[in-house]
């Protein structure tokens, strides 16, 4: 059986990165999965300084591990509507966002985290499987 994304969400404005990022953290703050909104946006803003996670100009990846995140998530967010500006004003995610967050010792949380991955790898992940969208304010 194919993991399915916990949360999933809209874009309804025009957002950086990390904008995007925050928006998010709020949100999962305030549904306590997270203990640490900055903490968390840093270590996502820390792992992209490493290495890009747009794999095209359709989507992106962004993971991080922390002992700031209470429960691992798989989180969709579309952004059809609204691009992400990624990098600069010229590079944007138009698409989707697949946002990984994983506590840093869940062994189980990150081999389903691991198995989504391979099936949007391999084309066995179902889109229609999405749960309703919840929009970022």
């Amino acid at each position: 059986m194919t993991p399915k994304p916990n949360m999933s969400f809209k874009v309804n404005n025009l957002l950086t990165k990390k904008d995007l990022f925050k928006k998010i953290c709020k949100r999962l703050r305030q549904l306590d999965l997270i203990s640490s909104e900055t903490q968390v946006v840093n270590e996502l803003m820390y792992r992209e300084s490493l290495s890009d996670t747009r794999i095209s100009e359709e989507c992106a990846m962004p993971h991080c591990q922390s002992e700031a995140i209470t429960d691992s998530k798989i989180i969709v967010v579309d952004c059809w509507d609204n691009p992400i500006g990624w990098e600069n004003k010229n590079e944007k995610v138009t698409k989707i966002v697949f946002l990984l967050l994983a506590v840093n010792d869940n062994e189980a949380r990150l081999k389903e985290i691991r198995d989504f991955v391979r099936a949007l790898a391999t084309g066995s992940f179902e889109f229609n499987d999405l749960a309703s969208f919840e929009m970022l304010d």
